[in-house]
């Protein structure tokens, strides 16, 4: 089962999504992402930079779904950073996946704010993503990693499309409500990666004792809290019965008292590869 979020422009994104980070690129990629689909996936999330696009294309093709019932994301990686160089990189992936175009197309990051001109690269970046979504290549488009600020100066440096989506980290543990606030606010979906946030958030004694009380599975308390929340998530499993786990959310919510105290948990479980710069500490919300 599926949940559907609606993006400003009407268009229509399943969630649970299914992600493809850390897919080794090969057939063992393609028959994953094809057990997904089958499993009853709908949204199929990559990039760039996890270089298996081309074997998400060939699931796309040999899961024998038809396309207009598919969502496909892709996100330009950080050497694209002029408007160009965005809607070539967008071509080349098309072209690589072989698909006609995407359902939602990412920036992967912003310039940090530590970096000179960061408005400019990152608004100059957007200038492209704007171009591909007016000529049809992709049906939406969105930000991968955003906080407020970098979104603020997008439309301070007269940005013509808003993003429709942010993608973040989001689980127990790492979630930014102020980040989560404010695209709630202006309209933007949230989409969640690394809903799960690995084996020390699986393993929380609050998360097991609220598992045991809704008769599931540690995954599925993280998957639901995401969804309460207004987030869509994006988990990722090899295995087809954790895939069918995974989107098994719909016949239980969490107590308001019990999304209170996972919440209120304590940073846990966080990913290395985000900067500080881009990952506000999520009991203070600070940016």
């Amino acid at each position: 089962m599926n949940a559907i979020f609606e993006l400003k422009n009407g268009v229509s994104m399943p969630a649970p999504g299914y992600g493809t980070w850390q897919l080794e690129p090969g057939r063992a990629a393609m028959n994953a992402v094809v057990k997904a689909i089958h499993c009853g996936y709908r949204c199929i999330d990559t990039a760039y930079s996890y270089g298996n696009d081309f074997y998400v294309g060939k699931a796309v093709k040999a899961a024998e779904v038809p396309r207009d019932q598919l969502f496909i994301a892709n996100k330009v990686w950080q050497t694209s950073r002029t408007g160009d160089a965005v809607v070539e990189s967008c071509k080349k992936t098309l072209k690589l996946m072989k698909l006609e175009y995407l359902d939602l197309y990412f920036v992967h990051w912003p310039v940090p704010v530590t970096q000179e001109h960061w408005k400019e690269i990152n608004r100059e970046v957007w200038s492209g993503m704007e171009r591909l979504y007016r000529e049809g290549y992709v049906r939406a488009i969105g930000v991968s990693n955003y906080l407020p600020h970098h979104i603020l100066a997008l439309e301070e440096y007269g940005a013509e499309v808003e993003p429709m989506v942010d993608q973040i980290e989001f689980h127990p543990g790492c979630w930014s409500r102020q980040t989560l606030e404010f695209c709630k606010s202006n309209g933007i979906a949230v989409q969640g990666w690394s809903p799960l946030g690995g084996a020390a958030v699986l393993r929380h004694d609050l998360l097991r004792g609220l598992a045991d009380k809704y008769h599931k599975s540690t995954a599925q308390i993280c998957l639901r809290w995401a969804l309460q929340h207004g987030v869509a998530p994006i988990p990722r499993s090899n295995d087809p019965v954790r895939m069918a786990e995974n989107l098994d959310l719909f016949d239980f919510e969490i107590e308001r008292s019990d999304m209170d105290a996972i919440n209120a948990m304590a940073r846990l479980g966080c990913s290395p590869y985000v900067p500080d710069v881009c990952h506000p500490d999520p009991i203070s919300n600070s940016l």
